[in-house]
């Protein structure tokens, strides 16, 4: 089992490096993963309990009906935040410091892909900040925003409750 040999895995490599002396830096976030699998590991054990048993068996049933839903999510929180990006790399780059006042015009709202998709995940769960969108396409970028947070935040948030009801019932059904 996986969940066994992870939390054995980081712990031991933790080791390794606590015994090479090398700097807490890499030791610590071996540490933390190994933590964070350590208590899944527990919350697993739990399984033996009649009361607690269904409500493990749930999660686990979601995480895996989840799957394909993740797919199609990250996809899309790809699409809207790749064309974020490419129309926020048409804006300049503004140095705030440039500006003592405060007043620094809107420039570059996102760096790189990588920070794309995470502007996606959070316009996603209802960051609706528009104020720092830039000022080149606005109108397109606008309207990117307001299909990207009823596709992502009204859409996939209801196929998401829909996923996780249609596998409650199932193992609802199954541990009467």
């Amino acid at each position: 089992n996986y969940l066994d040999i992870i939390p054995l895995v980081f712990i031991m490599m933790s080791m390794q490096f606590e015994k090479l002396g090398l700097d807490q830096t890499f030791e610590r976030p071996l540490n933390a993963i190994a933590c964070f699998f350590m208590w899944i590991k527990f919350l697993y054990v739990w399984r033996i309990f009649r009361q607690t048993s269904k409500f493990i068996s749930m999660i686990i049933a979601i995480v895996g009906d989840l799957k394909e839903f993740l797919v199609v999510f990250f996809v899309t929180l790809t699409a809207f935040g790749n064309s974020m990006y490419i129309m926020s790399n048409n804006n300049p780059d503004v140095n705030p410091d440039d500006y003592p006042d405060g007043d620094a015009p809107p420039g570059k709202f996102i760096s790189s892909l990588w920070d794309s998709v995470f502007f996606a995940y959070r316009m996603s769960l209802g960051d609706f900040d528009t104020a720092d969108l830039g000022q080149t396409y606005y109108l397109l970028v606008i309207t990117m925003f307001i299909l990207s947070t009823l596709f992502l935040t009204i859409m996939m948030l209801n196929i998401l409750i829909a996923v996780i009801s249609d596998s409650y019932a199932r193992v609802e059904s199954t541990s009467l």
